[in-house]
């Protein structure tokens, strides 16, 4: 199977990837690099659309730690006005699913007519976002992957429920930075079903060259 952009073999990919680490057999491509920035650039259209004959700056709220990544490439491809801030959020203790714990001192007093925008890398459970809406109702979410959660601005939303390395999110602490998303310990099967799936959103979906 090749990547939907490059139109590279996976594997081939997979295999320059490990030329200089040690390789681990349970850790295979789900989503290439550049389908992630296709998906970057999908949702940065959008949001795009959505503020284009906005004059006020749009607050982009990154969560922490995951989310810088994807931020930090999302903002290439915007043609608004926008501040970006961060939040620490913690939800998960290695591979543990743990309370969501942030501080809510730090989010800043945003007032209604403040353009807010939540941002993250992943939507799995959905509660860190919900619990982040509560405290700012008006703001929006975006989410570059969300697990058949809902967002207003994402990127790919049917990603499954497998353990996910790359793009932010870590192994352990470890990985966050490859560029490549790879699954742990997830059939080939499942892979080429949801990479079937993968294509018909690369067939249909457009972005903006910039």
């Amino acid at each position: 199977m090749n990547c939907y952009v490059s139109n590279k073999p996976v594997q081939e990919l997979r295999s320059k990837f490990f030329s200089n680490k040690s390789d681990d057999a349970s850790l295979q491509i789900l989503i290439t690099a550049d389908e992630l920035n296709f998906l970057t650039r999908k949702i940065a259209y959008d949001l795009n659309q959505k503020y284009k004959n906005e004059t006020r700056q749009v607050h982009l709220i990154g969560l922490l730690t995951g989310a810088y990544y994807f931020l930090a490439d999302l903002t290439k491809y915007l043609t608004f006005r926008y501040a970006v801030h961060f939040l620490k959020v913690t939800s998960y203790d290695g591979e543990k699913k743990i309370e969501t714990i942030y501080q809510k001192n730090a989010l800043m007093p945003y007032e209604k007519e403040d353009l807010v925008v939540f941002v993250d890398e992943l939507i799995d459970s959905g509660e860190t976002m919900n619990k982040l809406l509560q405290q700012i109702p008006h703001a929006l979410s975006c989410a570059c992957l969300t697990k058949n959660k809902p967002a207003d601005f994402f990127g790919c939303d049917f990603v499954p429920k497998a353990w996910l390395i790359g793009f932010g999110l870590d192994d352990n602490g470890d990985k966050r930075g490859w560029i490549h998303l790879f699954c742990k310990n997830y059939g080939a099967e499942k892979i080429n079903e949801f990479r079937s799936q993968l294509k018909k959103l690369f067939e249909t979906d457009k972005v903006e060259e910039k």
